[in-house]
């Protein structure tokens, strides 16, 4: 029976099931190369590999990752000539949210990834959403991830970071209306305790909260293996 190979590519560590190698920074050849060490490694034959990177992607190409050094990487295509078969890239939130929506049955979610940074996949009627940079988008006097980040907690403290996490869940309510927004990540565990009053403020500030099917905020559930199996999934 042949594997479909998922892979997750983070800013420290590259993982492949169990086994991991530190991310190769800067340098096009080697970060390629680490990738290709780890699929060898995995169980014959292969039917399809999928691949979750930190950073922008866009049809197969890893268009810029600043965390990595590295711009216009087309993954997809090295990938798909040297083995054979059909090679899909995301974003590495992006296969977390494929992930939870296999996870959780539901097929209208959004997953919020909350650490150094902040970035959010988006599943839409059964659809993932690609190019996705919500860290990105502009908040205040900076952006989400000025407020929404362990940085963020560390330089403005948790009230400001709650009330910055509020304005960004009523606009993903807004613009989405998922079902449910998942919160992941390595800050997510410092949320939990506040997660009834996040709920509350989304329930009544949404647009149309009164009419409008509410959305609800929890705190995922997946292990840091999210990424492979969204991979995977891809």
């Amino acid at each position: 029976m042949a594997n479909k190979i998922g892979v997750d590519i983070g800013g420290s560590f590259i993982k492949v099931r169990d086994k991991r190698i530190p991310t190769p920074k800067n340098d096009e050849k080697a970060f390629v190369q680490a990738i290709c060490t780890l699929i060898d490694e995995a169980e014959k034959p292969i039917s399809g590999i999928g691949i979750g990177v930190c950073g922008m992607v866009q049809d197969g190409v890893l268009l810029y990752a600043n965390n990595l050094g590295l711009e216009n990487v087309p993954i997809a295509k090295i990938l798909g000539e040297k083995y054979g078969v059909p090679v899909r890239v995301q974003n590495d939130v992006a296969c977390f949210a494929l992930a939870e929506s296999h996870h959780s049955k539901l097929d209208n979610l959004v997953y919020i990834a909350i650490g150094t940074g902040v970035n959010a996949g988006v599943i839409a009627n059964g659809v993932l959403l690609e190019g996705i940079e919500y860290g990105h988008t502009a908040l205040l006097d900076g952006e989400v991830e000025t407020y929404i980040s362990a940085r963020g907690l560390t330089e403005y403290g948790l009230p400001k970071f709650l009330a910055a996490l509020d304005v960004v869940l009523v606009n993903i309510c807004n613009t989405y209306r998922p079902k449910k927004i998942f919160l992941g990540g390595g800050v997510s565990m410092q949320i939990a305790p506040h997660i009834k009053r996040i709920n509350d403020n989304l329930k009544r500030n949404h647009y149309g909260y009164k009419h409008a099917p509410a959305t609800e905020v929890e705190i995922s559930t997946l292990s840091t293996d999210g990424g492979i199996i969204g991979a995977g999934l891809l």
